[in-house]
């Protein structure tokens, strides 16, 4: 008997934005940037933009779709770079170090950051495609540190823990919106919680090959 190894859905693929989408997604980061979620008004970004609020709400049809939108656009910036670098160590350790980057750069964006945590934590299910577009995003920077310089892709376990991982960030990320998580606090939960689970891992491998 072998263990049946999940199969993931692949996520939706954003599609790419037009000319006024572009100008409506800067001025809302411009605006979260300088005053966080709640500075986020619909008629400003639109005046801001040049567009009309109706064309802004046949792109976007509330302030949390926006935002993750903006949320997500950053986040494939940050990826980008990411991408470029080389994250060594052992698997825990690079998984550590790609959700510790991740964590900075929010952290280093406040008003980014906590704009991710209310968009997600208010959202309904009218938005679960651009949830999923933000975790798919999410999951691609961790999966860089997943594997590393390995010429492979992760298996369908090792996407499976990282779903499991990804939950936890965000919950640690809500404790540090509302104050009561530090960033020392959030490396030592993840790097103890990655721990335990890639043991678990080792575990399901070994068990695979002695079916």
């Amino acid at each position: 008997m072998t263990l049946a190894q999940p199969e993931p859905a692949p996520p939706p693929t954003p599609p790419l934005p037009d000319e006024r989408s572009v100008r409506i997604l800067a001025a809302a980061l411009a605006l979260t940037e300088e005053g966080g979620f709640p500075a986020v008004k619909l008629r400003d970004v639109a005046q801001s933009s040049g567009v009309a609020l109706g064309t802004l709400y046949k792109r976007f049809r509330s302030k949390e779709e926006l935002m993750l939108a903006v949320v997500n656009q950053e986040l494939n910036e940050f990826q980008s770079k990411v991408a470029g670098t080389n994250i060594t160590g052992s698997r825990s350790e690079r998984l550590l170090t790609a959700f510790m980057s991740m964590t900075d750069f929010l952290l280093e964006r406040p008003n980014l950051g906590r704009a991710l945590v209310r968009s997600v934590h208010t959202a309904d299910g009218e938005l679960a495609e651009s949830l999923i577009c933000v975790n798919a995003t999410v999951a691609d920077i961790i999966g860089i540190g997943l594997v590393g310089a390995e010429p492979r892709s992760p298996t369908a376990w090792e996407l499976e823990a990282v779903g499991v991982l990804q939950g936890y960030w965000f919950s640690l990320m809500v404790g540090w919106a509302i104050g009561v998580q530090s960033r020392g606090g959030i490396e030592d939960n993840l790097r103890k919680t990655i721990h335990l689970l890639d043991h678990g891992l080792h575990g399901l491998a070994a068990m695979a090959q002695a079916e």
